[in-house]
């Protein structure tokens, strides 16, 4: 995760709640992108589309409840998945995943999930920024860091930055200007 931008002014809305995760994501185009060929098992299982990746949370008997039924989740996950999931094939669970069926346990109507339009971050993986038709999406999108400022397919990114490929930090440093 690259944090293109200055998140203080988060904390006072934060604050204010138990949970809140980042709900959907968004590409590169800061377009808000709500179903991705990567969550098939969120839509069968009518998961909510949170992202474990931004999550903030405070200590609260709410919180408490919820990492602790993630962790009897991941404890469990062989009978887990076999009776809770529908066409789970996951051999380990993956956070986000157990964060989804977690959070539909606590609140299964979604009634409290906090979905703050500015609280997502911008996902580099290719089918989500429509680019998963070129090998190299980063020499495509071109990313380039201009004084403290990050551009990704010409323009400037203002959200979290979650890349995907690990030699991401290294195509950035060699594109400075």
């Amino acid at each position: 995760m690259l944090f293109a931008d200055n998140i203080d002014w988060w904390w006072h809305h934060l604050c204010q709640h138990d949970l809140v995760f980042s709900v959907n994501c968004r590409n590169y185009q800061d377009s808000v992108i709500k179903k991705t060929p990567y969550r098939k098992l969120f839509y069968q299982n009518h998961l909510p589309d949170i992202y474990n990746g931004l999550t903030y949370f405070r200590r609260s008997e709410r919180a408490m409840q919820f990492f602790k039924l993630c962790k009897d989740i991941t404890e469990n996950w062989t009978q887990v998945k076999n009776e809770l999931l529908i066409n789970c094939h996951e051999q380990h669970p993956s956070t986000d995943i157990v964060y989804a069926l977690a959070y539909r346990i606590i609140d299964p109507l979604q009634s409290n999930l906090i979905d703050y339009p500015w609280f997502k971050f911008i996902h580099g993986k290719p089918a989500i920024n429509g680019v998963d038709v070129t090998a190299d999406q980063y020499n495509y999108l071109n990313p380039v860091q201009l004084h403290d400022r990050i551009y990704v397919g010409g323009r400037r990114l203002n959200r979290i930055w979650h890349y995907h490929d690990k030699k991401m930090i290294d195509i950035l440093n060699d594109r400075i200007f």
